[in-house]
């Protein structure tokens, strides 16, 4: 899994790219399904202050879960 960050005002922007060791990731948030199920269903990502990886071209990052083990969703 890679993520792109694009820092500066001017073009071409400097590009971060952050990479995890596994494909997928899981992350953080929460879900809400609209009454009768219906449009808008809303989510939102949790951030967390940066870590030093990401601190030096962003003020937050999501919150990325850690699997217990090698196998899609047992996060």
């Amino acid at each position: 899994m890679r993520v792109l960050e694009f820092t500066g005002t001017k073009y071409p922007k400097a590009r971060h790219r952050f990479t995890l060791g596994s494909r997928f990731i899981a992350v953080a948030g929460l879900w809400r399904e609209a009454p009768g199920n219906k449009p808008p269903t809303t989510f939102k990502m949790l951030t967390t202050d940066p870590g030093p990886d990401v601190a030096p071209c962003h003020n937050r990052q999501v919150v990325v879960l850690q699997p217990k083990s090698g196998r899609p969703g047992s996060v």
